[in-house]
């Protein structure tokens, strides 16, 4: 090749390099302005709206408060401190926990308190607990956690007052409820507290809901609520994931925000068909087996390990025998999701009358003698709903408590003897 045929190469290289360099400078720049807008439309889509997360938040639920539904009726100015703390100790506010997936961070607030170890505090007679005291522990999902309570409203807390009252100082309580979780994450949470010898005397566990809407969304049973996410996030971080994970980043962009948003606009998307009657019934008794199974290995863990173990079915919106105005529309805005655990109710009552467990309680009609609105939303109770819940329990457990406190009396450190 000659000198000028060389020349000829290099400057074509350098030529090709300068459109290439260039073009993707453009590129750039327009991926850039087009973000700039988006991010502006954005900004002022909610400077004109004055639309505000947090706010907007806190307006709904204070909405949704019956007035009367709380110990002091007269009294609703705690009802938007509530839901500030709420959604400062919830949104952005968990920590992952090995198997059962996450729990809340410590908070210090008013009305909402999480302890170091991620239970929400519990109102109990005494701080630490007296030598000897009998300890119940009790599971369950955001319910249990107290939604829509203040620390000493939430049904824990009501149980503690109510033992304290006929038993002064001799049980101790604690709340062991977490948002979202299912009947199967609650028992890994026993088992990581059996693994590291801190064994309850009593365990209560408090379930229905979440394990029905788990399975409504899944399609399947006995598995955690947004499980979808968790594969989503799941190694992540691995080479074999990059491309998932740029394009994860992609979808946290304003620019695709508002290109999806474009796109629902112009091509709504056709809702899901429901599933059929037979698939529905299929897997309302799959949620019923999982619940049981459940209920059979947690009794066979306190044989072993000496606890006594309750089990109690949850009432619902979609339980109540006369809902209120708002309960009933809080049904018809969710008609899948009542014919479902409607379905799933009906599974449960039909293996209770005939196979139940003498340990299992349903006690979905608790609420249905509560003549005001005992739900804010399809699942979490008023205070005083809380209240009736918590004496409900307290009544099934009587044979248990006064066989503790009795044992107390006579100097037996053992509690209770695990059922049989």
């Amino acid at each position: 090749m000659g000198e000028r045929a060389q020349r000829n190469a290099v400057l074509y290289v350098r030529t090709a390099l300068k459109i290439a360099w260039l073009s993707l400078a453009i590129l750039i720049t327009l991926l850039v302005g087009i973000e700039c807008f988006a991010s502006g439309y954005y900004l002022a889509h909610r400077i004109v709206s004055g639309y505000d997360r947090r706010n907007a938040l806190v307006k709904t639920q204070i909405s949704r408060m019956p007035r009367d539904g709380y110990p002091n009726p007269a009294d609703q100015t705690w009802f938007g401190a509530y839901w500030k703390e709420f959604d400062d100790s919830t949104y952005a506010a968990v920590e992952p926990v090995s198997y059962s997936n996450w729990h809340r961070r410590p908070f210090k607030g008013k009305y909402i308190n999480v302890e170091q170890n991620g239970r929400r505090a519990t109102w109990n007679q005494d701080r630490e607990a007296a030598p000897g005291s009998t300890r119940i522990a009790i599971f369950g999902g955001a319910t249990v956690w107290g939604t829509g309570a203040r620390d000493e409203f939430t049904i824990p807390s009501y149980i503690s007052k109510m033992l304290a009252e006929k038993y002064p100082h001799r049980f101790s309580v604690a709340n062991y409820g977490q948002d979202q979780y299912v009947s199967t994450q609650e028992v890994i949470a026993l088992v990581r507290e059996i693994q590291q010898d801190s064994i309850p005397d009593i365990v209560v566990f408090y379930d229905g809901y979440n394990d029905t809407f788990a399975a409504l969304q899944a399609g399947a049973a006995g598995i955690p609520l947004n499980e979808d996410d968790r594969k989503r996030e799941f190694n992540i971080l691995h080479p074999s994931r990059t491309r998932d994970f740029y394009l994860e980043v992609l979808s946290r962009t304003n620019t695709f925000q508002l290109l999806r948003g474009l796109q629902t606009a112009l091509w709504p998307k056709a809702e899901a068909g429901s599933l059929s009657d037979s698939d529905n019934d299929d897997l309302a008794l799959d949620v019923i087996r999982a619940y049981f199974r459940n209920v059979e290995f947690v009794t066979a863990m306190g044989n072993k390990f000496g606890f006594v173990a309750r089990f109690f079915w949850q009432p619902s919106v979609y339980t109540r025998a006369r809902p209120t105005e708002p309960e009933e529309s809080i049904i018809h805005g969710s008609r899948q999701g009542a014919s479902f655990y409607r379905r799933v109710q009906e599974a449960m009552k039909e293996v209770d009358l005939t196979a139940g467990p003498a340990n299992f309680r349903d006690i979905s009609a608790a609420l249905d003698g509560y003549a005001g609105t005992a739900f804010i939303d399809t699942t979490h109770a008023t205070e005083l709903a809380n209240e009736v819940i918590a004496r409900e329990i307290v009544a099934d457990l009587k044979g248990t408590l006064d066989q503790a406190a009795l044992r107390q009396v006579s100097g037996e450190i053992e509690p209770s003897a695990p059922v049989q």
